[in-house]
């Protein structure tokens, strides 16, 4: 990521099927979003108000790229990312895989 790049509000949820987030940015252009499933990596970058936001994590655990989706509306990105494992009994603890906080 290029050091200019700013982490975005985001707001997040869970079923057991998927993880709805909300990354909260007014008036963005220019988004792309990428699910690895390999990796299970979420790579975000969008433009708003003259500066750049994003993120790459890793997320806690396996997902689908093919049945995840995401929508701009206003003044958020809405994502559905599908979970792999959908009869899991327990819902993830976290959304990333580490423990830290992001800043």
């Amino acid at each position: 990521m290029d050091p200019d790049t700013k982490f975005p509000k985001l707001k997040w949820a869970q079923r057991a099927e998927c993880l709805l987030m909300t990354v909260e940015l007014a008036d963005c252009e220019n988004v792309a979003i990428d699910v690895n499933e390999d990796k299970n990596t979420l790579i975000f970058s969008a433009q708003s108000g003259g500066s750049k936001y994003g993120f790459d994590m890793e997320l806690f655990d396996k997902v689908v790229k093919d049945e995840s989706k995401w929508n701009t509306k206003g003044r958020n990105v809405i994502l559905n990312i599908s979970k792999k494992d959908k009869e899991q009994e327990e819902w993830w603890p976290r959304l990333t895989k580490d423990k830290v906080k992001n800043q």
